[in-house]
């Protein structure tokens, strides 16, 4: 059984995520929900009782480290932004993927020539520097411009002018500080091939 650990919302080792208890143990959530969507929503959801064990220690900013679907290769971190108000000695705990850090990172006009050349680019031209890296294995070619500046989650996610996804296809991969475009994403990380997967890590 896997239970869902806390960190500060300083952290960002992933081998201290895999490994480490952090701040403690949520050994007493009542659920522990993580969804999926390809392209999408990636969030986690956590019920706790208010007198559970390290309760007064979750909160906004912090990061919950869980697997987020069963035999899951290893945990991922996310990061709440949301509680509910207590509802039968309840609260739930809203979380995104750490991957939405980066997505309000403003990006600079750049172009390129093929799909691995732009994410290149695109690592060089983020205003912000964050802990995030950057990949593809696509090697489709063609031109691609990002004409004004915008922020990074319209790059790697939009549907129109100016995005990577849009221009190249593929699916995003997100595994802890590291993004990716992927010709097949439920590959690369093993997760289901359906498009939302929802599991408990408790």
């Amino acid at each position: 059984m896997s239970y869902p650990r806390l960190f500060d919302g300083t952290a960002s080792d992933m081998d201290a995520f895999a490994d480490a208890l952090g701040r403690g143990v949520l050994s007493d959530a009542t659920s522990c929900t993580v969804t999926e969507q390809l392209n999408g929503e990636y969030e986690l959801e956590l019920t706790y009782p208010i007198d559970g064990q390290h309760f007064e220690l979750i909160g906004t900013g912090k990061i919950i480290a869980a697997r987020p679907y069963r035999n899951a290769p290893r945990v991922q971190p996310f990061r709440i932004y949301a509680e509910s108000r207590p509802l039968n000695g309840e609260v739930t705990f809203y979380a995104r993927h750490i991957s939405y850090d980066a997505l309000g990172v403003p990006v600079r006009p750049f172009v390129a020539a093929s799909a691995a050349a732009a994410l290149v680019t695109l690592t060089q031209s983020v205003v912000i520097q964050r802990p995030f890296t950057f990949a593809t294995n696509i090697e489709s070619a063609g031109n691609f411009a990002l004409e004004r500046p915008a922020k990074l989650q319209s790059v790697l996610l939009g549907t129109g002018e100016g995005s990577l996804t849009a221009a190249y296809g593929g699916e995003l991969v997100r595994d802890g500080y590291s993004i990716s475009s992927s010709c097949s994403g439920a590959a690369q990380t093993g997760a289901p091939a359906s498009s939302t997967a929802a599991t408990s890590s408790t």
